[in-house]
């Protein structure tokens, strides 16, 4: 009878104790700080990248479920010791911009002109994402958009003898555009990323 009593006591600890294991992994939390960039050289094409697509990369980070914030602090700082509250970190390592104009017309008025020209526009950034406890590297990747548009690129002001013409930019606003494409696509590829290292846990 004790016997009886024992082993039933066994298999009733038993599975209180599976019961009380679960094997879904913990949630590693979902704080991407984004980090300050920092260029060597002071490329100032990749600060210029950087700055231009950091805003969009949070936007469309938030859009994928994360919370996101700027870390205000670059790698080196942290692992010194600052502390931003983060389950990852994202790093902007190079950028680079490119313009490139293709055929053209001129549009003239009797006092003014204009010229237009077909533009493509490129954006390529290569970002690391690390973990925010240990700040190893997850993963390295590269996003890359370009777009194209007939857009102003001259405007002129004169008469028949005289005129005088000024360059505009508005390919800075097709930088923009471009820009949150390349942001959407790094948003994805860290959410995908993620995702993976989420199942490996």
């Amino acid at each position: 009878m004790k016997r009886t009593v024992l082993l039933i006591s066994i298999l009733l600890m038993i599975g209180t104790t599976a019961l009380a294991f679960d094997p879904t992994p913990a949630s590693r939390g979902n704080r991407i700080g984004i980090l300050t960039t920092t260029a060597a050289d002071d490329d100032v094409v990749t600060l210029r990248v950087a700055a231009l697509m950091r805003g969009y990369l949070a936007r469309e980070l938030r859009r994928e479920g994360f919370e996101v914030f700027d870390a205000r602090a670059t790698l080196e700082e942290i692992d010194r010791g600052a502390e931003p509250d983060a389950d990852y970190f994202v790093e902007f390592l190079r950028g680079d911009t490119a313009d490139h104009g293709y055929g053209g017309v001129g549009v003239a008025g009797r006092h003014a002109g204009v010229d237009m020209e077909l533009i493509v526009s490129k954006v390529a950034a290569s970002l690391r994402l690390y973990d925010g406890r240990t700040l190893e590297v997850i993963d390295d990747f590269d996003v890359y958009a370009q777009g194209k548009a007939v857009m102003p690129t001259a405007i002129g002001i004169g008469g028949r003898h005289t005129a005088f013409w000024v360059g505009v930019p508005f390919h800075v606003l097709k930088h923009r555009s471009v820009a949150k494409a390349a942001a959407r696509d790094a948003a994805e590829s860290i959410a995908g990323v993620l995702e993976s290292e989420s199942g490996r846990d």
